[in-house]
């Protein structure tokens, strides 16, 4: 558990946000980051329409970083459309958050789902079995779960059933088309590394400097490449 205190309230990139820093909490908690996992992990298991579960329209900050952030209304409108839409039998905290009254309003423009509509609004790939998108749903439902209290952690994620279960591994079309570089070197055996290191060892010691060409073409640095001679 962490103040927001002096820091950014923001916090998170506002399509990663989680629902309560939208209504104005001022504490930050692992909760939060598992709601920013949940919905990476979304996008993951849709890699073949690249699509963000929530992507909100944002509004224009107030120039002061330390000021209150406005009450993002269409990011909580994706999300209470997926999500159903919160209420104090599920999320007792609900009424003490600072921008509660917004709910209220919201619920009187648009008629929200009272339940998760996750599995409605996630398309899993078809090479996925029935067992496969029963678990993903699930262990998407928990990391999505409105109230922070009720969020699954970490830990408990990992040793979900989708990751530990004996299931078919996702197929490479199950990640859609990735480009990959047409030249791709080739990367060095255990055997070479250990010889580039005894050389680098060498070329270090015997003052040869960092700019000599003999450290210019040695693979190791290869990322580091420059020419300075």
């Amino acid at each position: 558990l962490r103040a927001l205190g002096k820091v950014d309230k923001t916090v998170v990139t506002l399509w990663y946000r989680a629902p309560e820093l939208l209504l104005g909490s001022i504490h930050y908690t692992v909760a939060v980051d598992m709601w920013s996992t949940g919905c990476m992990f979304s996008e993951l298991c849709q890699a073949h329409t690249s699509r963000a579960l929530f992507p909100g329209e944002p509004k224009e900050n107030p120039s002061e970083t330390n000021a209150t952030p406005p009450f993002e209304k269409d990011q909580c409108h994706k999300i209470f459309s997926t999500c159903g839409f919160p209420n104090e039998s599920k999320w007792p905290d609900l009424t003490s958050f600072p921008k509660y009254n917004e709910l209220d309003k919201m619920s009187a423009e648009h008629p929200y789902p009272t339940t998760s509509q996750v599995k409605l609004k996630i398309n899993l790939p078809g090479d996925f079995s029935d067992a496969n998108k029963k678990s993903c749903y699930d262990i998407l439902g928990q990391m999505l779960a409105l109230n922070p209290k009720k969020r699954i952690n970490a830990t408990a994620a990992l040793s979900h059933k989708y990751f530990t279960s004996e299931f078919p591994l996702p197929s490479p079309k199950s990640l859609g088309k990735l480009d990959y570089p047409k030249n791709k070197p080739k990367p060095l055996s255990v055997e070479q590394m250990e010889k580039e290191k005894e050389k680098e060892k060498e070329w270090v010691n015997s003052g040869d400097g960092w700019g000599k060409r003999k450290h210019y073409n040695n693979p190791l640095n290869s990322n580091k490449r420059q020419k300075r001679y």
